[in-house]
């Protein structure tokens, strides 16, 4: 999979006079079973988290309260998304860097991952993910090992809906 895999998700959202529910389920509104869910909040406005890639472990990132700018990256080509919709997720899959440069006062970012905490998982040095990229471009492997099984959601290829610009990033 390639940084062209990654793409917004809408979740079914139900408005009345009451307020909005919002709401997400594993393989029905996000493309994998979900495993783990975790929470960042009070990061200090300008301040950013992640910085790393996964090999495996796909996710979908939810601004559910205020604002967050993400960078994401694939060795190839690079992109900046804003997060700032409580009823859209956004779709990282494995091999993409994601790097969460910005975050608002009040941003609060809520993830839901395919897989439990695995350290072995992690890619957080960018020359370290620049070599596995190439690594499994030599060898002809799939940049996403795992298949999703129970998935119901269609297999896209176009562009996330989300990012809203390409970066022009040296040697990227």
């Amino acid at each position: 999979m390639a940084i062209d895999d990654c793409r917004s998700l809408p979740f079914q959202s139900l408005k009345d006079h009451r307020g909005t529910l919002a709401v997400v389920e594993g393989t029905r509104h996000v493309p994998f079973p979900i495993e783990r869910v975790f929470y960042l909040l009070g990061v200090p406005e300008g301040q950013g988290r992640g910085a790393h890639a996964h090999k495996e472990l796909h996710q979908v990132l939810v601004a559910i309260h205020g604002q967050v700018r993400i960078e994401i990256a694939d060795g190839a080509q690079r992109r900046e998304i804003t997060l700032d919709d409580p009823t859209v997720g956004f779709h990282a899959v494995p091999m993409t860097w994601v790097d969460l440069v910005w975050f608002s006062s009040d941003a609060v970012v809520l993830v839901f991952a395919s897989a439990t905490y695995d350290e072995a998982d992690y890619l957080r040095n960018w020359s370290v993910f620049l070599a596995e990229v190439e690594s499994r471009k030599s060898r002809g492997a799939p940049r996403e090992e795992k298949a999703l099984a129970g998935s119901s959601l269609p297999a896209r290829t176009d562009l996330p809906t989300v990012c809203q610009r390409s970066l022009n990033a040296p040697g990227v």
